[in-house]
């Protein structure tokens, strides 16, 4: 037993003096302050867009919309001027930030902002926020986001890890240390008698690890997993999520700027029509529509649309590049019935899968 005693009390010391060492190291507050750190740069690529074209619309949403719009088509078929912002791998957190940190800035807004999305991404606050999603994020983000902060990271965070990120260094510097052991991992001895420097082990492990080398089956079962994430208990509770997310916020900065926000629920195959989608997602998307409305905000419902063919697509949420500009035109109608432009569709218009809206054709 005294032997054990000893060993745990070698144990805390090292504990103790790693977690000082840490400290002293990397130069860190104590406690920590929760959540990433944000540099000062923040991108204005898309404030300058809308500074130097002044565009009626402007859509925003991730690889699904940049797949499904053809850009130059959707100009054509409507006449109108259009932006995008159709950023891969964005989520709720970087269309906030985008909205708040370029688009509201804007001298001459524009009148109507539309957010591509699918399912829950609206609630999801923190959906892509980490990994590699996190220096996009920084992109776009300035030094104080405390929103952002909050809703992204510390608020989907258990109370134990947001302990453990305040108060134990090594655990809050576990990626540098990652770091660090991979660097020394390539200037180990054995590599530089076989004459390979870091610069060389590094060229052979991105040899190794391209794309190309990669299961395509297994790229897709990674992306397959993060979507779940979409659909978990938690995140299909409306009423639990709504005032959690960015979803408030990007509605009363449109407000603030006398913007007509336009959300555009996309199809995927995953539940291509009612009777394939859970119980759970019908429910959460029944809440969605009567919040949208409730806050004068217009639907365009494609979720279920039979004009949107399953064929179209390539994976579970991507239309093939060869039938984009089928969705396009359908887009289109749609958006010109929507603001009165299109006297040749009907009144009553069935086939537009539109909500919260009364567009009456010239």
């Amino acid at each position: 037993m005294k032997l054990f005693f000893r060993f745990l009390t070698f144990l805390l010391i090292f504990l103790v003096a790693a977690e000082l060492t840490l400290h002293l190291k990397y130069d860190r507050t104590y406690p920590e302050a929760l959540g990433p750190e944000f540099d000062e740069y923040m991108r204005t690529r898309f404030l300058d867009q809308i500074k130097e074209t002044q565009p009626q619309f402007f859509l925003m949403g991730d690889s699904m919309l940049r797949d499904s719009i053809d850009q130059a088509g959707l100009r054509d078929l409507t006449g109108l001027t259009i932006e995008y912002a159709d950023v891969p791998g964005s989520g709720s957190a970087l269309w906030y930030l985008i909205l708040k940190n370029n688009i509201a800035l804007a001298p001459n807004t524009p009148q109507y902002l539309v957010i591509f999305f699918r399912d829950t991404m609206l609630t999801s606050a923190n959906f892509r926020v980490d990994g590699k999603y996190l220096a996009m994020l920084d992109e776009y983000a300035g030094e104080d986001e405390a929103l952002l902060l909050e809703r992204a990271y510390i608020m989907p965070m258990p109370k134990l890890e947001q302990f453990m990120e305040s108060y134990l260094p090594m655990y809050r510097t576990r990626d540098d240390l990652l770091e660090l052991s991979g660097n020394n991992f390539k200037s180990f001895l054995p590599f530089k008698l076989l004459g390979c420097s870091v610069d060389c082990v590094d060229e052979a492990l991105k040899s190794v690890f391209s794309a190309d080398n990669f299961d395509i089956l297994g790229l897709d079962m990674e992306v397959d997993a993060k979507e779940n994430s979409l659909y978990d208990p938690i995140d299909m509770q409306f009423d639990h999520q709504v005032e959690r997310s960015f979803l408030p916020e990007i509605i009363r900065l449109a407000h603030e700027k006398d913007m007509q926000l336009i959300m555009v629920r996309m199809k995927t195959t995953r539940h291509p029509t009612r009777a394939d989608a859970s119980k759970e997602l019908l429910a959460y998307m029944d809440d969605l529509d009567a919040y949208l409305a409730t806050n004068e905000i217009i639907l365009m419902d494609y979720a279920f649309d039979e004009r949107v063919l399953d064929e179209w697509f390539k994976d579970a949420v991507h239309i093939q590049r060869s039938d984009r500009m089928k969705f396009t035109e359908i887009f289109a109608q749609d958006l010109l019935y929507l603001l009165g432009a299109n006297p040749g569709l009907p009144v009553d218009c069935p086939e537009c899968k539109l909500k919260h809206a009364t567009p009456q054709p010239e």
